[in-house]
């Protein structure tokens, strides 16, 4: 689903971010479901060179989405921001490297080939 975001500067980081805050915020029409619930605010996002990494706050280590929502969570974000170019997306929980999210293997990056459509 395509949106339309404003953004302060256009520079690489602030437009992830805003695709990111677009993500949280979840669907604006149609009967599709948000990826995180209502009121969630989006991760913060870091871009250097062609490789994204999105730390998401603690709160979304307790989802208790289980394999299946976690992978779509993932999945989602690195679909979102691979979606105009890059290599990659690293992700964070709390500011820190973590081996999962809690099934998700999150100690490599992903690639649109780990996540296709």
């Amino acid at each position: 689903m395509d949106r339309t975001v404003q953004v302060v500067e256009e520079n690489p980081t602030s437009l992830a971010q805003a695709a990111l805050n677009a993500w949280a915020q979840g669907p604006q029409q149609g009967e599709a479901l948000a990826v995180v619930p209502a009121g969630t605010d989006a991760p913060r996002v870091y871009v250097r060179g062609k490789h994204y990494y999105v730390d998401l706050l603690p709160a979304y280590g307790k989802l208790n989405y289980g394999s299946s929502g976690e992978w779509m969570l993932v999945c989602t974000m690195t679909r979102t921001l691979l979606e105009r170019g890059g290599d990659d997306v690293s992700f964070l929980l709390g500011g820190k490297t973590v081996d999962t999210l809690g099934h998700i293997d999150l100690r490599r990056a992903f690639t649109r080939a780990d996540c296709p459509n």
